[in-house]
């Protein structure tokens, strides 16, 4: 998916409201058709458009009733679009939340500032909703399948450009989450591209299987779509006595969002969404020790949601989460949905309370972070923490991380590649690996105390054709207890130096060791210490041998 831009969401607010002038001419309000409306608070600039006047803001105890009076006015009329005018913070208080309704919102370096407990989830909601109660499937459908049987009770509601929903207790994410509050059961959404007979066609094969024996169910999504939440800052005057998310977008199609979180009570989330583009600017959520200090979450069944996070002093810049259900016997909460196919780009930076920059938990499937940069963080920060199978980091930077640039948590993450970028500087370890994980080409250097470290249950890693330099101590740590195979370290550059003397520490099982570069150790002997005799070292070169050296250590 392509990078959002705020050019990118100016241009595609703009076709929205089909050409309208970019002012226009003020017309007369008595043609909405809302009786209880304040007509003096808004200005109809088109048949798509009206805006929220300035003053009605400023005069207002909780400027957030005009604004939803301005939203049922356009809804009545049928009025696609609200603007609102320019404001700095502190201007426009706000004391209540705002449901958009399927309303595109877009405000004009517009700040809205949360002065006072707020009884909703958010000050901003878009929401669409269920249509159908969570239907059990009488014929079980696999990961792979394409075409999904309807049980009886949907047939004729599930049709053409239908979006539904799938969802089974088969759990989704890494060994080490059962039992946990991080334990992940399947959910996705998709829309039907056709009809056959009992069979609904879906636009992406099944990610996960879902078997009747496994409480299989599918439901049907009214989602609110097409809408747009732009130029809009959202801050508070205590962002630690009234926790409150900025936006909350959920059950939603082809939603843009562009908005600024400044000083704010929380973030941004987006859930259960599909074919979305988000930005969003999260600089300073004080309240790094619970969920509002999220810079943007993409949560739930969402799919297909291109996503540029940046900031700085959160939590996290940006994370993912499962859905938060109760359990069926009302005791808990349990996480449902794997958001799937998210591309993240931005640039970030850690605070003294900061953890990883950015972040997945273990819920979500197919996360790409492209061009990514992450600087800096606490004693306990990451610059990128990846917690999910299948993710992709792409020309990433971590510099000064409080203590690994980039963590990969075992037992959760697996099969994590990472292509390019750069990971240096952290106070401890630059990357740590997990089972599947596939370095190639990285720059891995200057870390305080290992480039790479391998834990148990690293099995079928790669670092390949990588640069490991200058680390304090070691190039790459075997921390493990043996406890794991085919771990492969080919084709880099692992110099000594005044800090790195070690190349490779305490190797172990059957990792192998070939044709990488020992710049300035004369031996093997020398460059990888105290190898495990199960370890295959060949074709490995030395600045003081004249040929390879082959075969294995013993």
């Amino acid at each position: 998916m392509p990078t959002i831009h705020r050019a990118q969401c100016d241009r595609r607010s703009f076709l929205r409201v089909s050409g309208a002038a970019a002012v226009g001419s003020a017309v007369g309000v008595s043609i909405l058709h809302a009786p209880t409306a304040a007509h003096h608070n808004v200005t109809l600039l088109s048949s798509h458009r009206i805006s929220v006047s300035r003053t009605s803001l400023l005069n207002a105890d909780d400027a957030s009733v005009p604004i939803q009076q301005a939203i049922d006015t356009a809804v009545a009329s049928d009025i696609s679009t609200v603007e609102l005018p320019p404001g700095d913070p502190g201007e426009y208080l706000c004391r209540s939340g705002i449901e958009t309704k399927g309303r595109s919102l877009i405000g004009a370096d517009t700040a809205l500032t949360i002065d006072g407990t707020i009884t909703t989830r958010a000050l901003i909601t878009a929401r669409g909703a269920l249509s159908s109660p969570r239907v059990p499937l009488e014929y079980s459908a696999e990961a792979g399948d394409q075409r999904v049987h309807v049980p009886t009770p949907l047939h004729g509601t599930v049709k053409p450009g239908t979006v539904i929903g799938l969802a089974s207790r088969v759990q989704t994410t890494g060994p080490s989450t059962v039992g946990t509050g991080q334990e992940v059961f399947a959910t996705e959404i998709h829309i039907v591209t056709g009809i056959s007979g009992l069979y609904a066609h879906i636009d992406e094969p099944l990610l996960w299987p879902y078997p009747v024996e496994a409480d299989a169910r599918m439901f049907v999504i009214d989602p609110v779509a097409n809408f747009s939440i732009e130029e809009i800052t959202i801050t508070t005057t205590s962002a630690t006595d009234y926790p409150t998310f900025g936006l909350i977008v959920r059950e939603a199609q082809n939603p843009i969002v562009d908005i600024t979180l400044l000083n704010a009570g929380g973030g941004a989330g987006i859930l259960n969404t599909i074919d979305a583009a988000v930005r969003v600017q999260a600089n300073t959520l004080p309240r790094s020790y619970d969920e509002f200090g999220y810079g943007l979450t993409i949560a739930g069944a969402c799919a297909r949601v291109s996503a540029e996070a940046s900031g700085h002093d959160c939590r996290h810049v940006f994370t993912t989460l499962g859905e938060s259900r109760p359990t069926s016997d009302g005791t808990g909460f349990e996480q449902w949905g794997d958001p799937r196919h998210i591309t993240v780009t931005g640039s970030g930076t850690g605070g003294t309370n900061s953890f990883a920059v950015y972040d997945t938990h273990p819920a979500g499937y197919d996360i790409t972070f492209y061009n990514c940069s992450a600087d800096g963080g606490g004693s306990d920060a990451a610059g990128f923490q990846i917690r999910n199978r299948n993710a992709k980091l792409s020309n990433c930077v971590s510099t000064n991380a409080g203590n690994v640039a980039l963590r990969m948590a075992p037992g959760a993450a697996s099969e994590v590649i990472i292509n390019g970028g750069a990971y240096r500087g952290a106070a401890r370890v630059g990357v740590g690996l997990a089972e599947g994980t596939k370095i190639y080409s990285a720059t891995i250097s200057n870390n305080g105390e290992a480039g790479v470290i391998i834990p148990n249950g690293a099995d079928s890693a790669t670092v390949s054709n990588c640069v490991i330099e200058n680390n304090g101590q070691f190039g790459i740590q075997d921390q493990s207890s043996g406890n794991h195979s085919d771990v492969l370290i080919d084709r880099n550059r692992i110099p000594r130096s005044g800090t790195q003397t070690t190349g490779v520490l305490f190797p172990k099982s059957n990792m192998a060791i070939t044709n990488n570069y020992f710049a300035n150790f004369s031996s093997v002997e020398e460059a990888i210490h105290q190898p495990e005799p199960t370890v295959h070292i060949a074709n490995n070169r030395f600045d003081s041998a004249s040929e390879p050296s082959t075969g294995s250590l013993s």
